[in-house]
């Protein structure tokens, strides 16, 4: 009697823990079919561009000075307070470009710079460099004599014609060499013009 009564427990809990099991199942069955499902997500990796999102350094073109064309023609000292070493200078003259006229138009071209210093005789240029406002040269020997300058073109604010003096085109340091060595130097102003400028007439 006891055993039967023992089966007949066991067999009630199981049915009822079937019946349970298939209850919550179904509920959840009907709850998918009526919630909208979840979406799923998925972590992106976005690598990060090698150069787009930097600004641009500036262009090298952007970077370089004005370009300066150096005027060619006769510059003359200011002769005031001039060494006596330097007693004979009475100008630098330098080429810069070529000049010639076709079908009515004067045109020109930049040549490799050529010209001479005056110095009582005619020095001419051994070799010449011009960079931007930067010149320098070094003349050929005469009797064992030559020179040598370092200088530039200023650039100045434009000037209206007026009495007044003007300021110097060119500018640097003229050094007299014997034999190789320096003998002497000073600091030049030339002043660029086809004739002697009044202001230099002192």
């Amino acid at each position: 009697m006891k055993t039967i009564l023992r089966f007949f427990c066991a067999a009630a809990f199981v049915w009822t823990f079937a019946i349970g099991v298939a209850a919550v199942a179904g509920v959840r069955f009907c709850l998918s079919m009526v919630l909208p499902s979840k979406t799923e997500t998925t972590e992106q990796v976005v690598q990060a561009p090698a150069n787009d999102d930097f600004p641009a350094g500036p262009s090298l073109v952007d970077m370089q000075p004005e370009i300066f064309d150096a005027r060619g023609g006769v510059y003359y000292p200011q002769t005031i307070d001039t060494p006596k070493a330097f007693a004979d200078l009475l100008y630098l003259e330098i080429e810069t470009r070529e000049y010639w006229q076709e079908e009515g138009r004067f045109l020109s071209k930049p040549i490799v710079p050529i010209g001479y210093l005056r110095v009582g005789k005619e020095f001419k240029f051994r070799s010449v460099t011009i960079s931007d406002r930067v010149i320098t040269f070094e003349t050929l020997e005469i009797n064992g004599v030559n020179y040598k300058f370092v200088g530039y073109f200023p650039k100045y604010r434009e000037i209206e014609n007026c009495n007044c003096d003007y300021p110097p085109d060119l500018k640097g340091k003229l050094i007299k060499l014997e034999n190789g060595k320096m003998i002497a130097a000073t600091q030049v102003d030339f002043y660029g013009g086809l004739d002697r400028p009044r202001y230099l007439r002192r």
